[in-house]
């Protein structure tokens, strides 16, 4: 995520078309209507996400630009966690938003796609809500109005698939949290302490539609979770664990286990039966075999059943969720197909890899 401000690229973007004249005309990139920006602006992006996270703060800034009374318009769900510097699902999420003065019916509208420095954009809509937010409590982040994380996420669970939801939820606790697994004790007390004001909100809102499903996200989400991989494996195993309510309560993310002068911290663990899922094992210490092969002959001989999960395997989620129905029922977890009300199939759209991170 960049670190400028909205504010300190105001000098940059042009509003309005840009004349004939202009002395940059030819390298300016169209945002939305009316706005542009000069192409230079992402000369600091290396990599392809770095792209679309720069394009991302563009959209938001120009449909605030766009608006008469800019004051009125608060960002939320995955645009506004992006905007905090929070991890989100989509790395080119919709530009969604609410204004305080809108009294009419406001048709998604498509945000063309861009193609910039040979990455590619993906379009986006830009939908304006009607539903009453969750809080009266605005931030700014970027120099724009946002919703807090918190909310947010709660947005995002009200209206996208369980699996952004999820990691939503879980990438606001955890900047909440400002966890630090060497401080677990800590992070998990603010952790429950956010939840049970998240769940206290929603309460509120008991008989809206959809509320009992935002529960179940909030509940599942973790504040351990450092970025949407991890996310994903944890959605999906409360998915093929809805038949073990008892497993699913012991999910924990970054869970510390001790083995004598080492310290390890699983990606996601049942620690009440010694089974730990983690990513690619060597890519974690920097596939420094030694320490590899330490690390797994530590946690085996101190009992510890490891599942592994390479990253590649998160694009084929249903050879995936069949894969660890096995390898659990081997061990003895029952763990069934995916199903509950978390579960959804993922769409295309969802694990496109031109607009997931």
């Amino acid at each position: 995520m960049m670190t400028a401000s909205i504010h300190d690229l105001l000098t940059s973007v042009e509003i309005d078309k840009p004349s004939r004249e202009h002395p940059e005309r030819h390298s300016l990139i169209r945002i939305r209507r009316g706005v542009y920006a000069p192409e230079g602006l992402f000369s600091f992006a290396k990599e392809a996400w770095e792209v679309r996270d720069l394009a991302s703060i563009l959209r938001a800034f120009a449909v605030q630009a766009s608006c008469r009374d800019s004051t009125s318009l608060v960002f939320t769900s995955e645009i506004a966690l992006k905007l905090q510097g929070s991890f989100t699902w989509m790395n080119t999420p919709d530009i969604v938003f609410r204004r305080a003065d809108s009294r009419r019916s406001h048709h998604p509208k498509t945000v063309a796609p861009l193609n910039i420095r040979g990455a590619s954009v993906s379009a986006v809509q830009e939908i304006e809500l009607q539903s009453i937010p969750i809080t009266n409590e605005v931030l700014t982040a970027q120099s724009v109005g946002v919703l807090p994380a918190w909310a947010a996420a709660i947005d995002c669970a009200r209206a996208e698939h369980p699996l952004i939801g999820i990691t939503a939820v879980s990438s606001a606790l955890h900047a909440h949290t400002r966890f630090d697994r060497r401080e677990s004790a800590r992070g998990r007390a603010e952790e429950a302490e956010l939840k049970r004001s998240m769940l206290d909100c929603l309460d509120s809102m008991a008989g809206y539609r959809g509320v009992r499903l935002v529960r179940e996200v909030v509940l599942a989400g973790d504040a351990g979770i450092e970025n949407p991989g991890e996310a994903f494996l944890l959605w999906l195993l409360h998915c093929l664990l809805t038949s073990s309510p008892e497993d699913r309560a012991h999910l924990v993310a970054q869970f510390h286990i001790p083995v004598g002068p080492n310290n390890y911290y699983p990606d996601i663990a049942l620690p009440h039966r010694k089974v730990l899922f983690e990513f690619d094992g060597k890519g974690k210490i920097g596939g420094n075999e030694i320490e590899f092969l330490t690390r797994q002959n530590d946690l085996l001989a101190a009992g510890w059943r490891p599942i592994r999960v390479n990253i590649a395997e998160l694009k084929s989620p249903n050879v995936l969720s069949d894969r660890l129905t096995r390898e659990m029922r081997k061990l003895g977890i029952p763990a069934s197909p995916p199903s509950g009300r978390l579960w959804k199939p993922p769409t295309a759209d969802i694990m496109d890899a031109r607009r997931r991170h």
